[in-house]
């Protein structure tokens, strides 16, 4: 059997239980000949049990840490998608206590630019929230609901 697109066949010979998924390539199960393509290549590193000549590893295992599904296309729990990685989320205290610590900047800026009005303030605070809001997905503080 010659050795399939996106196969590593080094090992013991080419047969089909022996072959695994080169870098950047998935397969369904270990009796597929078919190698799929990953659209986020990272999230498929290539199976490191190619040159022990273990058994291919499940679809499920051949993702790399941060990545699931089909073919590696999709970003596991706590893993949010930048671009074509996969990235950690952050933990929501560092969130919060980066988004206090901007808001007290922000607060101090503005106090000094508009020497003290409340109105121009209260303004800039509510810029402010919104960007986070927008950045980091904080909830819109209720506050500014009210006139």
């Amino acid at each position: 059997m010659p050795c399939p697109r996106g196969a590593d066949c080094r090992g013991q010979g080419t047969q089909l239980l022996r072959m695994h998924p080169q870098f950047g390539f998935w397969r369904p199960h270990a009796a597929s000949t078919v190698f799929y393509s990953c659209a986020l290549p990272l999230g498929c590193p290539g199976s490191t049990q190619a040159s022990t000549g273990s058994a291919a590893a499940s679809s499920d295992q051949q993702c790399a840490n941060g990545y699931d599904g089909v073919a590696c296309g999709l970003c596991a729990d706590n893993f949010y998608r930048r671009g074509y990685y996969c990235t950690e989320c952050s933990s929501i205290a560092v969130t919060i206590v980066f988004g206090l610590f901007s808001l007290v900047v922000v607060g101090i800026f503005a106090k000094k630019l508009f020497k003290g009005e409340t109105v121009i303030m209260l303004h800039v605070y509510h810029l402010g929230t919104i960007f986070l809001r927008a950045l980091f997905g904080i909830p819109y503080i209720s506050v500014f609901l009210t006139t």
